[in-house]
């Protein structure tokens, strides 16, 4: 056995550990990616009924909320020549 067939034996080992890496972590992401599709979020939608009123929608159970929307009233109007950013 010469000096090259040693070299030859490294670099192919190092390929095919680095295949087996490349296909490892593309398996992980898809079953974590999947994981992550099964979670909860976005199952709750809010539908503006008028100005005065909202329902929050359970999308999952087909439950509702009707909510009265408050007004603001410790909101200062103020004139667009006193307020800069206006």
């Amino acid at each position: 056995m010469g000096e090259g067939n040693i070299d030859m034996y490294i670099i192919i080992s190092a390929v095919i550990v680095g295949v087996f890496i490349l296909f490892g972590s593309i398996i992980l992401g898809k079953y974590i990616i999947g994981i992550g599709e099964n979670n909860e979020t976005g199952i709750y939608q809010m539908v503006k009924i008028d100005e005065k009123n909202i329902v929050i929608l359970d999308t999952r159970t087909g439950q509702y909320w009707e909510k009265s929307i408050l007004e603001n009233s410790s909101l200062k109007i103020s004139d667009k020549e006193t307020d800069k950013y206006a």
